[in-house]
């Protein structure tokens, strides 16, 4: 079933329905989740960044269509023989910067550069669609529920937002816990239909290592489809 509604720019509320204690316990279970990696680094030392980036030592072990950083002057040049000493960017999605042991400010500096790319990239794959829940009709709603009951996928709550999203695809929805407060839908029923779809993986907060929750502050809804 293809859920179709329109597209809003996310606002999360900091206010509105404080889920109780056993009610978000209950359905905030631990689970262990191959996340996905947003970008390649290769080098051939030791590298301990982020857990979302695929780390190789040669260019065959790249995943392709992620953008790239290449660690140290002679890797670059060994690989990319034609790459400008004074320009940190390969190509369209590959760039380069000097190992720490080479030159450590600049490694540091387009090592923060790169992340921010990497992430920014990795957020504009994803289609977020926000659910009017206030002004869906009827039969939306219903729709809503049965898309919820039968989905597979993954699903995050945060911030009194459930994010949604479907296995093998770019989609996550946002569906307003406070929203559906508003409009007199018990929460907790809601919650139900999620634990009970045994297609579902509910991610818990807990689970979520703290450099991913710094990375994606404000874009929170990414969390389900790189996890």
């Amino acid at each position: 079933m293809v859920l179709h509604v329109k597209l809003h720019q996310m606002v999360i509320q900091q206010s509105g329905v404080i889920l109780d204690k056993f009610v978000f316990l209950k359905f905030s279970l631990y689970v262990c989740c191959d996340m996905k990696q947003i970008a390649n680094i290769l080098t051939k030392n030791k590298f301990s960044g982020s857990t979302l980036y695929n780390v190789t030592a040669t260019k065959g072990g790249l995943i392709e269509g992620l953008p790239t950083l290449v660690i140290g002057n002679s890797l670059t040049k060994d690989y990319f023989p034609n790459y400008s000493i004074i320009d940190a960017k390969v190509n369209d999605d590959t760039f380069w910067t000097y190992g720490p042991r080479e030159k450590r400010d600049r490694y540091e500096e387009n090592l923060v550069k790169f992340n921010r790319y990497a992430v920014d990239n990795a957020i504009k794959n994803v289609k977020y669609v926000f659910v009017p829940i206030i002004t869906l009709t009827k039969k939306r709603f219903d729709d809503l529920i049965t898309f919820i009951e039968t989905i597979s996928g993954k699903t995050f709550i945060y911030n009194n937002m459930c994010y949604v999203y479907k296995d093998g695809s770019d989609d996550v929805l946002g569906i307003s816990l406070s929203d559906l407060e508003y409009i007199g839908y018990d929460i907790k029923v809601f919650l139900s239909k999620i634990y009970n779809n045994t297609s579902l993986i509910n991610i818990s907060s807990k689970d979520i290592p703290l450099e991913i929750r710094d990375l994606f502050q404000g874009n929170m809804y990414v969390i389900p489809y790189i996890m």
